[in-house]
This record gives C-alpha cells, structure tokens and sequence, in this order.
C-alpha cells in the first residue's frame, strides 16, 4: 500500500497585505523552537488560506472595522 502527500498541483501563497502578519506567526513559531519542516508547512498553509479564502473575499483582512463603535 502506497502512502504519501497528494499534490495537487501550484498553490497561491501570495499573502498579500497580510504577508506582515505572516510574517510574525513565523517569528512565533521559530520562537518556540518549531522545525524549519514545521513552520514551513504552517507558514505556507496560512500563506494559502489568507491568498486563496480571505483575500478572496471570504472574510475581512482589516481587523479594524470589526471594533465595537463607542
């Protein structure tokens, strides 16, 4: 029996305007000691969430309208 990761082929990993905030979830992890294979893998799955759903227009990339109004 075969096993191993389905590629499905390209990914679109271009972040966008939230690459910063990728950016900063990669500092986090490498500051917890995570594997290079680990943040890479979780750093390009939130590469492609943010690229493929949220700047999609899936939801909001602008935390700031979503503030309670006084």
């Amino acid at each position: 029996m075969a096993t191993g990761r389905i590629r499905r082929g390209p990914r679109n990993l271009a972040a966008g305007p939230l690459r910063t905030h990728v950016d900063s979830f990669v500092l986090h992890l490498r500051s917890e000691g995570k594997r290079d294979n680990t943040v890479t893998m979780y750093a390009d799955a939130v590469r492609w969430f943010a690229a493929e759903h949220l700047l999609t227009g899936g939801q909001p990339t602008d935390r700031h309208p979503l503030r309670h109004r006084r």
